[in-house]
């Protein structure tokens, strides 16, 4: 990866097929410490209400990611991750900011999400974003805090 190198956003919620399922699984992979993503999982998410997903791109390359889907009257953002090295760089924002003005086109007034205290990097950047956090329940399975935060969208 080349530093400075400029970061775009491409949208491919709409695309589908085994080459947008094989780049967010690798993806994700890449990003998320101790992830496995399973395609079956992915299909049954694209299958959901306005499914969306957003690559970060420098050059040809991506290096991050944000997808998510309608749920119960809001977007719900399912998963998101930058590849380790880019952290930082306000690659994540860039993606929160698309995520959200998509979000509102479709016409969701509120997006959530839901993440782990292992998480801290999320937490603080979702934060930052203006989400606020509206629950926390231990989750026995996971043997971590859950946490929920939510944004209003304006």
């Amino acid at each position: 990866m080349m530093a400075g190198k400029k970061i775009t956003i491409e949208d491919a919620s709409s695309g589908g097929g085994a080459q947008v399922i094989g780049g967010l699984k690798s993806l994700a992979e890449k990003c998320l410490d101790n992830y496995t993503l399973e395609a079956q999982k992915i299909e049954e998410r694209q299958a959901r209400r306005d499914f969306t997903l957003l690559f970060a791109l420098q050059g040809k390359e991506k290096v991050g990611f944000i997808a998510g889907y309608g749920d119960s009257g809001r977007m719900h953002i399912w998963l998101f991750g930058v590849l380790g090295a880019l952290r930082g760089a306000g690659i994540g924002r860039m993606l929160l900011e698309k995520f959200h003005s998509v979000s509102a086109a479709k016409g969701y007034k509120i997006v959530n999400t839901i993440t782990f205290n292992k998480y801290p990097r999320k937490i603080i950047l979702s934060v930052r974003n203006g989400y606020r956090i509206v629950d926390v329940k231990y989750a026995p399975e996971k043997g971590d805090s859950m946490i929920v935060l939510e944004k209003e969208l304006g």
